[in-house]
């Protein structure tokens, strides 16, 4: 319903359960619907639900249908009770409804969290407790004992009811007493479908935890986390023993009543650690499980390994060290040595002079002569009075002046090849340089030419 048209504001909002609907009589399997009736101006654009504060989405394979002001719920189930409100929005804001209430009435079912197995040994009476929910939660109990295929009815003097909660006092006197007690109860809407199931066995020691595993580790802890065994048929409680793996020095004994779920905390970093988890009631403890955990090495320590090793490892290593040093220092002193006397050999080297060798002699005395001696060069014709007065066909020493005697050319026929003129390079010997001259006619001196050699 829209306002009138000049008085504009955030909507107002009104919630109420269907018209033909009686709050005091849904039922669970009943539909139901809601309606949202708004006032705004201008009008709203949305209107959204909410279940106990939780938004309601449209879900038609749920039963659950939000059609613009109205909200229906097909086949409404018990976790459906609760408050329920609409938000209507236009632009100048928000408005919310007032809360509704939904009941819904069911027949009595088996509360949740309840202990289903009890442990008794003979003649020691124990209290077995049946917890119902149901609306409305005026209920009759009923009791039966199941053993072997035989069940009776329990007698309601053994029974002590208050409200939706219900206890026997139950004593096992031989071994056919222990099997299984079932609990029903009933409301103005019908007995309860499925029973609520009890066992009653022989006490004893609990079963050993299951599964037990490291679930974090750091440097300082260690989380263990198992699964609970058989107690028994008694309350049991959980123990977990931490020892020094070296010396079995006991470090830590934690207990925990309710799963084996165990922190140990301000342990050493980098250590390792034997752990034992069992369990425990009246009638004793388990066996032990043993588990090997290992806190990490600190961050600090790590670094600290790496730039300065333990000692044993130092003393293990210099031997070795000692020797490669050794070795690698006499290979530097070698190359070092060899470098300073290549060094000064190429200082001491002297340096290529111009020289000009006045050298004449025919091939044959200069094979006569190299085989004689390799060190000198032979010369011809005139070159006697340039070396000193040894007369014709002398011999000049490379670098020394030495005069040698020699032959002089010998004829054609004789094997001769006219004059041949020789160049040497000083100090490298190994470099010379042959020329050759026409020869000079019979009784004609020989021309003597002065042959440059310039390295």
């Amino acid at each position: 319903m829209a306002m009138a048209m000049g008085h504009r504001d955030t909507p107002k909002v009104q919630l109420a359960l269907g018209s033909n609907l009686s709050p005091e009589e849904i039922k669970e399997g009943d539909d139901v619907y809601f309606e949202c009736n708004v006032r705004a101006n201008p009008w709203v654009y949305k209107v959204v639900w909410h279940h106990n504060g939780m938004h309601v989405n449209h879900n038609v394979s749920a039963g659950v249908i939000v059609s613009n002001q109205s909200l229906v719920i097909q086949r409404v189930k018990r976790h459906q009770t609760g408050l329920y409100t609409c938000v209507a929005s236009n632009i100048e804001g928000d408005g919310q409804s007032n809360a509704v209430n939904l009941r819904v009435q069911y027949a009595p079912v088996c509360a949740a969290g309840q202990i289903h197995v009890y442990g008794a040994a003979r003649h020691e009476e124990v209290s077995v407790t049946c917890r119902l929910d149901a609306v409305p939660p005026v209920v009759h109990f009923y009791w039966r004992f199941n053993s072997s295929g035989d069940v009776v009815d329990i007698a309601e003097s053994h029974v002590a009811t208050q409200g939706l909660q219900s206890s026997l006092s139950y004593v096992a006197r031989t071994e056919l007493d222990y099997g299984t007690l079932l609990c029903w109860g009933e409301n103005h809407l019908g007995k309860q479908r499925d029973p609520c199931v009890y066992k009653v066995v022989p006490a004893g020691p609990p079963d050993p935890p299951d599964n037990c595993s490291l679930i974090n580790q750091t440097t300082e802890t260690l989380r263990v986390k198992c699964q609970p065994g058989y107690d028994g048929g008694l309350l049991q409680k959980f123990i977990i023993e931490a020892y020094e793996a070296e010396t079995m020095r006991l470090i830590l004994n934690i207990s925990e009543n309710s799963v084996p779920d165990f922190s140990l905390r301000g342990l050493e970093s980098g250590a390792s650690y034997l752990l034992f988890i069992y369990g425990a009631n009246e009638k004793g403890i388990s066996e032990k499980k043993q588990l090997q955990g290992y806190t990490l090495k600190d961050v600090a320590e790590k670094r600290t390994a790496q730039v300065r090793p333990p000692p044993e490892e130092l003393v293990s290593i210099t031997p070795i060290l000692a020797v490669v040093v050794g070795v690698v220092g006499s290979l530097v002193l070698v190359a070092i040595v060899a470098v300073v006397v290549v060094s000064l050999k190429r200082k001491n080297r002297p340096r290529n002079k111009n020289i000009t060798l006045h050298i004449q002699t025919s091939l044959a005395d200069t094979r006569d002569l190299d085989d004689k001696n390799p060190d000198l060069i032979p010369s011809n014709g005139s070159g006697g009075e340039r070396g000193g007065g040894g007369g014709e066909g002398s011999i000049v020493g490379v670098g020394s002046g030495i005069d040698v005697e020699h032959k002089p050319p010998t004829t054609p026929e004789e094997g001769g090849f006219g004059s041949v003129h020789i160049c040497a390079s000083v100090p490298y010997p190994t470099n010379v340089v042959y020329s050759t001259y026409p020869r000079a006619p019979r009784g004609v001196p020989a021309p003597n030419p002065q042959v440059r050699c310039i390295l």
